[in-house]
């Protein structure tokens, strides 16, 4: 049975992405001395997320509409704004500071509480910044890999800047589901490069690794992007 061109093409394109983040991911050493935790965390995680969040997630999907769920996903991201705002400033990005600020009035009113993001069309694009950039910025640039139970990827320095960033965003248990099953939706066009991995464990800790550098370093060219750079696991 011939495939549709359209499978075709995805199955080439990642394929060419798989091969091409190998070659980067093995030049590079990450620092994993507790690999052997991590590895079993891995595991556990990948089974949650086999037997519940992915299918949960997946009928999200399924059964939400599209509006509804990018409305989610936008009031998600405005009652964050706040973090970005406080770690811009920590790490000395005033204007960036600012500009998040703005963002943040305008779709907390005009966008209905964040409902719509029209701040974006606006040219006030949305930023990331959490404590764990913060305390790279001050100096921590260098942690250990540290897969978090049900967490996720992480780093020593990221785990302890972790809980600085969940009270300020304890908003309830509404606010953490929509949060999780829209990260978890930004992910799934990810699942076949992820599964496709001779590796799984490498592939995601080396992903994880080179995105949280990306971010620290604002997407500098001395930082080479993964092709899972786009997707945040410090949600």
């Amino acid at each position: 049975m011939l495939l549709p061109l359209k499978q075709i093409i995805t199955r080439l394109v990642l394929s060419m992405m798989l091969i091409g983040f190998l070659s980067v991911s093995h030049a590079r050493t990450v620092e994993d001395p507790f690999v052997g935790y991590n590895r079993d965390v891995e595991s556990f995680n990948a089974g949650v997320d086999s037997a519940i969040l992915k299918p949960v997630t997946q009928s999200y999907v399924d059964v939400i509409p599209d509006p509804i769920r990018i409305a989610g996903k936008n009031f998600v991201n405005n009652l964050q704004e706040p973090v970005t705002i406080l770690n811009a400033l920590l790490q000395g990005k005033l204007e960036q500071s600012i500009q998040d600020t703005a963002r943040f009035i305008f779709n907390s009113t005009l966008g209905l509480f964040g409902l719509i993001d029209i701040a974006t069309p606006m040219g006030l694009v949305r930023h990331d910044e959490d404590f764990g950039q913060t305390f790279a910025v001050w100096g921590w640039q260098e942690s250990a890999y540290l897969n978090l139970p049900l967490l996720g990827p992480s780093t020593v320095r990221d785990a302890i800047a972790k809980p600085f960033s969940l009270m300020m965003t304890n908003y309830g248990t509404a606010f953490t589901s929509v949060r999780i099953l829209s990260l978890r939706e930004s992910l799934m066009p990810l699942d076949p490069l992820i599964d496709a991995a001779p590796d799984r464990y490498t592939f995601v800790r080396d992903g994880f690794m080179q995105q949280r550098g990306y971010l620290i370093h604002d997407g500098q060219k001395t930082v080479t992007p993964s092709p899972l750079k786009d997707f945040d696991f410090s949600e």
